[in-house]
């Protein structure tokens, strides 16, 4: 059993193979965003799963009880993770950062008694809401702790690598943006508890950290400044889809929305002029590819890149007249650059490999990571054809891995150095715990 996209309901497929089949339905009139993480009881036709609703709020959000032998569904937890059976009769499942067991009869199907905590800090993704846990039919556990090591720093870091300053305090980052006049960064933020992500301002002069966003979505990211920094677009997991939003970054609390009810909408980039606003979007068809599109005011969206193939993290050029983007149609990802706003021609900047593209201010060069965590360097000329000259490896990364199409690192234009989401060295991985005969109370 399987989800085969991450806004679906669940399918079958026999071992034998064949044709997938519908298991449960996510239905026009429900308040549902996918159903993923199934787990089958020891019966073989029961099984658990997850239901993601708009937010964590609405009434049809928890762990659910399916079967291959009925359509009808029953909710039995109202949990953001994902659930697993553990003989002889409990649910495991995770909760603000650790893992719990709730007692689970059987014969009736119903939840029993108060859950208790098993162990703490266990990894659990934000974007795939899904904990690092596991249990046999025998009774045997096995866990991964150590989500404290997905904490990080931001780092004013040299051209050549060098260290310098660190900003603010350690917390468990993701995607950053440099507001236009460097003294401001946009960051994406796990909040381990909720289990959502938020975008926070940091200011670079004085020091504050501020919630930028509101709580009313599990995921708000992708912010990419107004060229004056007046303004923040983002995306927002709300109304079953990715909505394109922008807000003021003067304190207000109003949100505008800019796209939404349609396809996903998430933006990239900003363009330096102030008119468009680049974002990628995926038709709501399942299995679609990603595709690059602009947005003007007062205009209707228009596409950019189109193909069977996904591309994001589009970036403009200094001067506006060129995006270097990302696209995997090669079967790996890489750095492509052409002409805004009519894609004529395309040049390939990396040649082995390569994701977050990002321009120096000048125009003259371009950034990427490539496949082994290194910091690449491509020169370029400037006009309406991208000439690019040969990569150079600058220096290996320690970048934290990012689960978002944010890059980890951005440029300063008024000083040229770079910022970066840098993981904490003095972090390590907790090991893989395995509890023989597991049972409530047990460690």
């Amino acid at each position: 059993m399987f989800a085969p996209d991450s806004l679906s309901p669940l399918f079958r497929i026999s071992s034998d193979g064949g044709k997938p089949v519908r298991v449960t339905d996510i239905g026009a009139g429900e308040p549902h965003l996918s159903h993923r993480w199934p787990s089958f009881l020891p019966d073989g036709r029961s099984f658990l799963y997850l239901v993601r609703a708009p937010g964590p709020n609405e009434p049809s959000y928890g762990v659910y009880l399916g079967s291959l032998d009925s359509s009808e569904a029953k909710r039995l937890l109202p949990e953001s993770s994902n659930a697993i059976f553990a003989p002889p009769q409990s649910l495991l499942f995770v909760r603000e950062g650790s893992l719990f067991a709730t007692g689970f009869d059987l014969r009736d199907r119903t939840v029993r008694g108060k859950a208790s905590r098993v162990a703490e800090d266990i990894y659990f993704h934000p974007y795939r809401w899904n904990g690092a846990f596991s249990v046999s039919l025998t009774g045997r556990l096995v866990y991964h702790a150590g989500a404290s090591a997905k904490s990080s720093s931001l780092q004013w870091m040299e051209r050549g690598g060098r260290m310098r300053e660190t900003v603010g305090a350690k917390r468990d980052y993701a995607g950053i943006r440099l507001s236009p006049s460097g003294d401001r960064c946009a960051v994406e933020v796990h909040d381990s508890r909720l289990n959502t992500i938020e975008i926070w301002i940091q200011d670079l002069t004085r020091g504050s950290f501020e919630r930028f966003s509101s709580v009313d979505a599990p995921i708000n990211d992708s912010p990419v400044w107004s060229p004056d920094g007046r303004w923040i677009a983002f995306g927002s997991f709300r109304q079953g889809r990715w909505n394109l939003y922008r807000k003021s970054t003067a304190g207000s609390e109003t949100e505008e929305l800019l796209l939404g009810g349609g396809s996903d909408a998430v933006p990239t980039d900003w363009s330096p002029d102030g008119r468009s606003v680049l974002y990628w979007s995926r038709p709501g068809s399942e299995g679609q590819k990603r595709e690059l599109w602009s947005i003007a005011a007062g205009e209707s969206p228009k596409l950019y890149v189109r193909g069977s193939f996904n591309a994001s993290a589009g970036r403009f050029s200094p001067d506006g007249r060129r995006v270097a983007y990302c696209s995997d149609e090669t079967g790996r990802e890489d750095v492509y650059v052409s002409p805004f706003p009519d894609p004529t021609s395309r040049v390939q900047i990396s040649v082995a490999g390569g994701t977050q593209p990002v321009w120096r201010p000048d125009g003259q060069e371009l950034f990427y990571l490539s496949p082994d965590n290194r910091l690449m360097s491509v020169p370029m000329e400037s006009g309406d054809r991208a000439q690019p000259g040969k990569p150079e490896r600058l220096f290996e990364t320690s970048f934290r891995a990012s689960p978002t199409d944010i890059n980890v690192y951005d440029i300063s234009r008024r000083t040229g150095l770079l910022l970066a989401n840098v993981a904490d060295p003095s972090a390590t991985w907790g090991p893989l715990t395995v509890v023989v005969n597991w049972a409530p109370g047990s460690r």
